[in-house]
């Protein structure tokens, strides 16, 4: 057995030198106070013989960041280092364990300090073991300590099993159902991944499962949503243990349309001409939109868009197209 301090794993030997991990990695929030002991449950009482019990600290685990992605920045790849910018508002919290964040604990709030948002793209992975309970908030102001300014003044999209419609998975809390077709055709069950995609532009919010449009949803009180504002995970109570990995985020800006723009040839993505082309356009769009000449700016984004749709792959002109178009709703 291998504790994390987050999690209890079992592994199996044969001959005490290579070990093989067998089940799912359990939740230590469900064991208040743990103890090691040894037990043989075999049915007919014959005595079992034990011949090696040791103890002893489990090696630390060495993450390799997670890549973001072209045009994306991590907010938590991996890495101990990813953290320095996350806050913890209310009570429980996450756990580093292994490579991933898992919740225990709450209500609370694992909000992004280092930085708050207007227009963007966030992307993760989550996983929940079983009948599990958390969500991702976005478009709230800083929390401080409070973790229900992020329920009050931005909006969940929720992470759960088995609730009523507005309250289970990639619905907006208490606002607005998933479309359940999609989203039940898209989900992958408890013990496996899934990625939401989070796209927030102004007071709309269109979320992705798996790469599949399953909520789209437009807020219309004044006191949410209000930009700039923050992202952030809960931890929703004891024995509500949800993992996330790879956080990162895309905004929709000139100079993240040039990073996705570079990030793209540095993948091949793109050729050496279209590179320059399309770096061109947008610089040249960038100062036409502070110089508040909005109509010339969009003439620049047309002649970027001329470009982008002779990349020949196509999630990469998508990608490219689409950051065109958020860039003209913001003119």
């Amino acid at each position: 057995m291998v504790s994390n301090g987050a999690t209890l794993t079992a592994y199996w030997s044969a001959d005490g030198e290579e070990w093989t991990r067998f089940g799912r990695p359990r939740p230590a929030s469900g064991l208040p106070s743990p103890r090691i002991g040894l037990a043989a449950y075999n049915g007919n009482g014959q005595p079992a013989t034990f011949e090696r019990f040791t103890f002893g600290d489990d090696p630390a685990v060495q993450c390799d960041p997670a890549d973001p992605g072209a045009g994306y920045q991590s907010l938590f790849d991996g890495t101990a280092d990813s953290l320095a910018g996350w806050r913890m508002a209310g009570p429980g919290g996450f756990l580093h364990a292994g490579c991933e964040l898992v919740s225990y604990g709450g209500l609370g709030l694992y909000w992004y300090e280092a930085d708050d948002y207007t227009d963007y793209s966030l992307k993760l992975d989550w996983m929940m073991p079983g009948d599990d309970n958390s969500g991702v908030f976005v478009g709230f102001p800083d929390p401080g300590t409070d973790p229900w300014s992020a329920v009050n003044q931005g909006h969940e999209i929720q992470i759960d099993a088995t609730d009523a419609p507005d309250r289970t998975t990639g619905a907006i809390y208490a606002f607005q159902s998933a479309d359940l077709a999609a989203r039940d055709a898209a989900l992958n069950p408890p013990g496996e991944w899934n990625s939401y995609e989070i796209v927030v532009q102004g007071d709309r919010i269109r979320v992705y499962l798996n790469g599949v449009l399953i909520n789209d949803y437009t807020d219309t009180d004044p006191n949410r949503m209000n930009q700039p504002s923050f992202v952030g995970l809960q931890n929703h109570g004891n024995g509500d243990d949800v993992f996330f990995r790879n956080v990162r985020i895309q905004e929709f800006t000139f100079e993240s349309a040039t990073r996705l723009v570079s990030d793209l040839y540095d993948r091949d993505s793109i050729n050496r001409q279209q590179e320059r082309l399309l770096l061109q356009h947008l610089s040249m769009a960038s100062r036409l939109a502070g110089d508040g000449q909005a109509a010339q700016a969009e003439r620049s984004l047309d002649r970027y868009d001329a470009v982008a749709s002779q990349v020949q792959d196509e999630a990469v002109r998508a990608e490219l197209l689409r950051m065109s178009d958020a860039l003209r709703a913001r003119l």
